[in-house]
Parts: C-alpha cells; structure tokens; sequence
C-alpha cells in the first residue's frame, strides 16, 4: 500500500479536503479519506487517482467515518459512479 500526505497543490482538482489516500495494487482499488461532511468532484477524484495509481479500477471516497462514493472503471474506458445504500 502507498500513501500520500496533504498537499495542496494534489488535491486542487478534489475540490474538498483530503486527510489520507490508499492505493492497493494487489486489488487495484484506491480509497480517498476525506474530513466529515465534505464530498469530492467526480472528474477531479478521477484525475487525482489515476495521476498517482494509472491502474487503479475501483475508487472509493470516505467521509468521515461513512463511504460517500464508490466509482467503478468499466470495460468501455468509462468510469461509473454510485453512492452506497443508506
């Protein structure tokens, strides 16, 4: 696992704040760990991850405590998002 510590300047495109960043390159998933109540912008989180883990697959950003939003590389290049169920 990889970690990388705050800095402005590589979390701009988040668009919120950002506490911790995973990588799991057995799995491929990469988990955002941000402060309580804030949300990150979808392309910004996108761009963020693959700058610094290209093979990343699935994304997972943390509120909190609580899972704000898994996204999900597809087959077609895409990339889809859900928020989990309450």
């Amino acid at each position: 696992m990889t970690s990388i510590e705050r800095d402005s300047k590589l979390i701009n495109g988040l668009q919120c704040g950002l506490d911790a960043f995973l990588c799991n390159y057995k799995t491929g998933k990469a988990t955002l760990y941000l402060p309580e109540g804030e949300c990150c912008d979808m392309r910004g989180t996108i761009a963020f991850v693959m700058h610094h883990f290209p093979s990343a697959k699935l994304i997972e950003t943390v509120s909190g405590d609580k899972l704000d939003t898994v996204y999900r590389h597809r087959e077609t290049g895409e990339w889809a998002a859900r928020r989990p169920k309450s």
